[in-house]
């Protein structure tokens, strides 16, 4: 399916490294006898040993494709009744983002050049770390100030948009100075970048940051300005306004009073209309 394109590698790699936990857990209970009971008692214990209830999820998830992938090769008659369970609802990133540009630009400053370049290529984007990793210079368009955006994660065909401007500006610059292939990479994985980044972070007296809070900051700067917009939806990959709305609420404020003010009905006229009386108080009145 991966070959197909119907899933994404990062699902497969993902589901691999479940594989292990799910042996380890059901140990040597044949596909036949796993129901509800065993499903239950495997949450329950996933739960008492203070797993993420998001990672216990994706656990069952991956266990219910594994069961339906034996149904299908007649390896098990019927896929079980999964038990309904209770996890907590969707809500905004535990990542940590940047408070603003300002600050994103005061760990721009303090990183090496080549991992600033990296920086703001992931901020101006806001695309997965593996993504910024693998764009070449044949994804940009340097006459026209377009670059492709893609979500590769969710499976999601990429997208020609409008460089932003201080990106547009750092491509144009590195592209003069190194003259590089189609093919090259335009900047060079960062794998060291989970201590590096917060190191630098907490050096200036900020919070450490994550490549993806990198990701969110992005993504909230851009619903701050303008809402949750189909064409943010499309820029940042998400396949569900929904879910981007149950994350990005906290982006909203602006919007809200815009709202409070709707509901606070129409402005009442100045003060002075009403006071100055006779023809003032009617000319006003005419002009309105």
């Amino acid at each position: 399916m991966v070959k197909m394109g119907a899933r994404a590698a990062g699902t497969l790699r993902m589901q691999a490294g479940h594989v292990p936990w799910l042996l380890a857990e059901l140990g040597d209970v044949p596909l036949g006898a796993i129901g509800t009971r065993q499903l239950d008692e495997l949450v329950t214990r996933a739960l008492d040993k203070g797993l993420d209830p998001k990672t216990i999820q994706k656990r069952c998830s991956t266990l219910r494709r594994a069961l339906r992938l034996a149904v299908h090769r007649g390896e098990l008659e019927r896929l079980p009744e999964f038990p309904m369970w209770t996890f907590p609802p969707v809500g905004a990133p535990k990542h940590r983002w940047f408070e603003s540009w300002e600050e994103a630009q005061r760990v721009c400053d303090a990183l090496p050049p080549e991992r600033a370049d990296w920086l703001v290529m992931a901020l101006r984007l806001g695309e997965h770390a593996g993504d910024v990793e693998r764009k070449t210079w044949a994804d940009v368009r340097l006459d026209r100030g377009e670059i492709l955006v893609r979500n590769t994660k969710n499976r999601k065909v990429g997208l020609w948009v409008v460089c932003p401007r201080p990106l547009l500006e750092l491509l144009r610059r590195r592209h003069r100075e190194r003259n590089p292939a189609p093919t090259d990479r335009i900047v060079k994985p960062w794998p060291t970048r989970a201590y590096q980044l917060g190191r630098a972070c907490v050096r200036l007296g900020i919070p450490p940051i994550t490549a993806t809070g990198v990701r969110h900051s992005a993504t909230t700067f851009a619903v701050a300005s303008l809402g949750i917009t189909v064409a943010a939806q499309r820029w940042f990959g998400w396949s569900s306004a929904r879910m981007m709305e149950a994350v990005y609420a906290h982006a909203l404020p602006g919007q809200l009073r815009e709202v409070a003010r709707a509901l606070s009905g129409p402005r009442r006229p100045p003060r002075e209309a009403y006071a100055s009386g006779g023809k003032r108080a009617k000319a006003k009145g005419t002009r309105r």
